[in-house]
């Protein structure tokens, strides 16, 4: 009889444990923005954000590389930088799925709300965790211009060493798509291109008109 009551009462907290899960994953898909943990004036955490942190603590790993894959790009999104910010996932992977995919999305961060292309969310937020390995933030908040100066540094150092980015930058040279002019903003922030890239990015330049390309080789060659 013992024996019988336990099974039951396993059997309720597992169904409430996969409901709970269920539950917040169908209130982040309602949602029509990615959220931050800062939103709005008041600087609160977004509703969706704080559902993905409460799903992400219910999940496993394996599961949490399934969401990144979800139809909804806003959940897509949210597992896709967890997996990027834990060092879990593969970015070159979750960078290809997202271009092949073409959705845009509402981002809202602080007080600033804006459409975005999935992949370049992708391509961003990996810059911005390689960042943080330098000061644990985005941005820096020092006043001497040395120490900042040493920053730009180590964070150039960080993105021309990084072999994700170098394989993801093929992926972007090397696209027949036309891209949102943003993504070429990352791709030519630093001199990193040689050889036959060259060639890509004087097409890009000269025949397809890219502002980004033509500013690239005007300050680097």
């Amino acid at each position: 009889m013992t024996k019988t009551i336990l099974i039951i009462l396993l059997s309720i907290n597992y169904i409430g444990y996969s409901q709970s899960k269920q539950q917040l994953i169908d209130s982040i898909t309602k949602s029509k923005r990615l959220e931050s943990s800062c939103v709005g004036y008041e600087c609160n955490s977004g509703k969706s954000y704080l559902n993905f942190q409460k799903l992400k603590k219910l999940i496993s790993d394996k599961e949490l590389v399934d969401l990144s894959k979800n139809a909804n790009p806003i959940l897509r999104m949210y597992a896709s930088i967890e997996l990027i910010e834990s060092d879990k996932g593969d970015v070159v992977k979750l960078f290809n799925n997202e271009l092949s995919s073409k959705d845009t999305i509402n981002v809202i961060m602080g007080c600033v709300s804006q459409e975005e292309l999935t992949y370049k969310i992708i391509y961003q937020r990996y810059k911005w965790h390689l960042y943080s390995k330098i000061n644990g933030d985005e941005t820096s908040n020092t006043d001497d211009l040395q120490e900042y100066e040493k920053e730009l540094k180590e964070r150039e150092n960080l993105i021309l060493s990084d072999k994700n980015i170098k394989r993801i930058d093929k992926i972007i040279l090397n696209s027949k798509k036309v891209l949102d002019f943003r993504i070429y903003s990352h791709l030519f922030e630093y001199k990193k291109f040689k050889g036959k890239d060259l060639n890509l990015i004087e097409e890009l330049a000269f025949k397809k008109n890219n502002s980004c390309a033509l500013v690239y080789l005007d300050n680097f060659h």
